[in-house]
């Protein structure tokens, strides 16, 4: 059914006839839940909603590059095998013209749904350039196979996700070496938690050029990363306004590229799994306003492209040495250590010093020598002196204290609050340190 001169006749296209506001192209219709589906090449079939086709495998079989197909809200497919061609095979699934334009109807649980099973490696398999699929529902095992003659694929507002603990993702979206030009965007993925497979949401396979991922939200559990690419240097990569949140403990990355990667990854909101490990690992690539954190539901945490903050409040008086903040992962400039009283100290012979306790080599430093804290309003603040083992200031509310010069590189290790001369009976009060930093790994 050729569109490219049909004119509605009330001034307005149906999606038969709107193909053709693209160019000389056909438009093709897939419903499996019509009474009227068929897979067949005569009398019509396939060019409305009224005839429509069974599968996609065939309409991609019957059209011409740069076609549209349009798949009804409802339809449902099951794919079983990696195929290598369309055709009238009905459990494969292959896009092997260019320039093809799939757009599913509906939303929500209408959106047409593909259940990947069988075979480990089903999966819908492009091997055209110039493919575009919009609004399709992936369930389980490698969803969508991007070859190396796939240049200039669109993958947008689809969603993939697995069956439960035994049907995973273990691929959404697989993307072959020099498949070059393409774009994700808009798109969902979600895993089961504590999935035992799921290796990545979005994986390149090779080097690639100009890859686009953006504005979408991964939530789930991967093995390696949400975004994958380790084995070959990405050019030109450009990862944005994603949100990540990748909750396995062992790995714990949202983005891992390979070290020669070169791009921008920008304005991500990610969570990694793995405490004390950085989610996001882009080799040269630039890294811009990203938030940064491997903390739930807990203060601090948030981090701003390589710079940070974190805080924590401090209420146990005991003779001891505490922990304010652990430094994992590689050396931090610290930039910025204050100390705020957020609940009157009482007056109990109460002093504090701060020492850094490299985790090894090296040996403790004394940040601030003793301090006596008793009676402390609240709003005072506690901060360095510009010089290791000098005295901490105590600033009174009101007051001002330059800090500029405690600025200071902190190795791998402990930064720790020594309290002397109360006890937990009789002291009390509650300090809320802040720390700020920029990390140099």
């Amino acid at each position: 059914m050729n569109v490219y001169n049909q004119v509605a006749q009330f001034g307005w296209y149906g999606l038969e006839g709107g193909a053709a506001r693209q160019g000389n192209h056909d438009g093709w219709f897939v419903d499996s839940n019509s009474g009227n589906a068929g897979n067949i090449s005569t009398g019509g079939q396939g060019g409305s909603w009224e005839l429509p086709f069974s599968t996609l495998n065939y309409a991609i079989s019957q059209a011409s590059a740069g076609d549209f197909i349009f798949i009804a809200a409802g339809h449902a497919e099951s794919i079983a095998d990696t195929g290598t061609a369309s055709g009238t095979v009905t459990d494969e699934l292959v896009i092997d013209k260019t320039a093809l334009t799939i757009i599913g109807m509906g939303s929500g649980d209408r959106r047409p749904k593909f259940t990947l099973g069988g075979a480990t490696d089903a999966a819908m398999v492009v091997l055209a350039a110039e493919a575009t699929i919009k609004n399709l529902v992936f369930e389980s095992n490698l969803a969508i196979a991007i070859g190396a003659l796939g240049d200039g694929f669109v993958i947008e507002n689809c969603e993939f996700y697995d069956g439960g603990a035994s049907e995973e993702l273990v691929i959404g979206i697989s993307v072959a070496a020099n498949a070059d030009n393409g774009t994700i965007r808009g798109c969902k993925f979600y895993t089961t938690n504590a999935g035992s497979s799921t290796a990545s949401g979005i994986k390149l396979v090779g080097a690639s050029i100009r890859t686009q991922i953006h504005d979408n939200i991964f939530r789930g559990d991967w093995n390696t990363a949400a975004i994958y690419g380790v084995t070959a240097a990405a050019a030109d990569i450009l990862v944005k306004d994603n949100i990540i949140n990748n909750f396995d403990v062992a790995a714990g990355l949202c983005i891992s590229l390979h070290a020669n990667s070169t791009g921008t990854i920008d304005r991500n909101t990610v969570l990694g799994g793995l405490a004390g490990t950085r989610p996001i690992a882009a080799g040269n690539c630039l890294l811009g306003d990203n938030k940064i954190t491997t903390l739930v539901g807990v203060e601090g945490g948030g981090n701003n492209d390589n710079r940070g903050t974190v805080s924590k409040s401090y209420t146990n008086w005991t003779e001891a040495k505490h922990t304010l903040f652990n430094i994992v992962g590689g050396p931090v400039i610290v930039t910025g250590l204050v100390g705020v009283v957020t609940a009157t100290i009482k007056s109990a012979s109460i002093d504090i010093n701060l020492d850094l306790t490299p985790t090894a080599p090296g040996t403790d430093v004394v940040l601030g020598t003793v301090l006596v804290i008793d009676g402390d309003a609240v709003g005072t603040t506690y901060t360095m002196n510009g010089t290791f083992g000098g005295v901490l200031i105590a600033t009174t509310v009101g007051g001002l204290e330059h800090v500029a010069d405690n600025q200071f590189i902190a190795p791998v290790g402990d930064i720790t609050m020594e309290c002397s001369g109360g006890q937990a009976e009789d002291g009390g009060g509650t300090i809320l340190w802040g720390l700020s930093y920029t990390s140099l790994v």
